[in-house]
Formats: structure tokens, C-alpha cells, sequence
């Protein structure tokens, strides 16, 4: 993968550019004797993420970047396609095909997910910048999706938007969402300032 890919606005980027930056670390070949030897186990499960974005003008002068950060759920490690070695062995009435099993190596594949977790935005203005920060709360046990995102700017003002989905609602009967992993819409948005409800929608 990439670890930096740059957009260029104009023929040479005289009208500006954007860099992204991205999660790239090397995978390494199993060394453990119960996996597969010099086949390459995928635990590098962020690689591809993007960790950051930076806005350029045609001065090269930053002008804004957003820097994301992430949290890591739900891991679990599934055995894949398995190896037995074999062993040649003389002859003899025990084992008359000459062999002997010896350890079984496995190939492991992991599942995992990455959710959002803040986002810090920095508008550029000569030698200041102004920062809103988005912090990102996930449900976990019910229906895996955005529960709430809280955004902060530089002057301490906090807006809250928080979403309810067919499993939180107590209008819609719970027997109808029972799988956690059904990605559902959004049925009720609330959105706070300062604390105090402003805007409900319902679709």
C-alpha cells in the first residue's frame, strides 16, 4: 500500500494540492510453528486506513488539515487452511506406510473492525489556526452503529447529534431487529447545544 499520495490541482499543482497520509505497516511471513512458515498472516488490519489530510495552496502555505484516529472492536481469529507435515519412517508391521503425523500448521485470518473515534480539523490562517474536534461514540452490543458524535470548536462551543436506530426505538417492535449485525437506518436524530435539545427529526 501507500503511505502518502498526493493530489496536485493543475498540470504542477499551481493551483494547490492535497496530501493523505495513510496506516501502512509491512506484514511479517509467520515465524510460530503452528502456522504456516513463510506465509504472510494478515494482522495488520488498520493498513489502509487514512491517518491524515493536508490542504495546500498554490503558495504551498497550509491551509487546513484533518487528522483521524481510530478505534480498533469486535477481534476475533478464525483458523483457516490447515498443513499437516509428514515424516518418512522405515517400514515396520505399526506403520506400514512408512509415515508418522507431526504438527499441524494453520494459516490464521483475523476479523476485526475499525470505527472512528475523533477527527481534529485545523483551519490555517497565517500563524493561527482554528481546531474542531469530532469525537465519535459507537455502539457495541446492540446494533454496531453511530450512536453519537460530539463536536467541539476552538472557542469551546459543543454540538451533540445523537441517532437512534430500529433497536433502540421502543415504537418498533424488538423482534423484528434482532441481529446485531444488521446495518439499519436512522430512525430518530436529536440534535444539542450547549446541553439543551434543539432539533429532533424522524423520518
Amino acid at each position: 500500500g501507500y503511505d502518502k499520495i498526493t493530489e496536485l490541482s493543475g498540470e504542477n499543482g499551481e493551483n494547490g494540492s492535497i496530501e493523505y497520509y495513510y496506516h501502512n505497516e509491512v506484514e511479517e511471513p509467520a515465524t510460530n510453528p503452528f502456522q504456516i512458515e513463510g506465509l504472510p498472516t494478515i494482522t495488520k488490519t488498520s493498513n489502509g486506513l487514512i491517518s491524515m489530510v493536508k490542504y495546500f495552496a498554490a503558495n504551498h502555505d497550509l491551509i487546513k488539515s484533518t487528522e483521524y484516529t481510530y478505534q480498533h472492536q469486535l477481534t476475533e481469529t478464525i483458523a483457516g487452511i490447515a498443513h499437516k507435515q509428514l515424516k518418512i519412517l522405515m517400514p515396520n508391521e505399526l506403520l506400514p506406510d512408512c509415515f508418522a503425523n507431526t504438527a499441524v500448521q494453520t494459516y490464521y485470518i483475523f476479523s476485526d473492525r475499525w470505527v472512528p473515534l475523533d477527527k481534529i480539523d485545523k483551519q490555517y490562517s497565517q500563524n493561527n489556526f482554528l481546531t474542531t474536534n469530532t469525537h465519535y461514540i459507537h455502539d457495541t452490543g446492540t446494533h454496531l452503529q453511530l450512536k453519537s458524535e460530539e463536536v467541539t470548536t476552538s472557542d469551546g462551543y459543543l454540538i451533540k447529534t445523537a441517532y437512534s436506530y430500529p433497536q433502540d426505538a421502543p415504537w418498533i417492535p424488538s423482534a423484528m431487529w434482532q441481529d446485531k449485525f444488521m446495518h439499519s437506518k436512522v430512525v430518530k436524530k436529536e440534535i444539542f447545544k450547549k446541553n439543551i435539545i434543539k432539533k429532533t427529526y424522524k423520518p
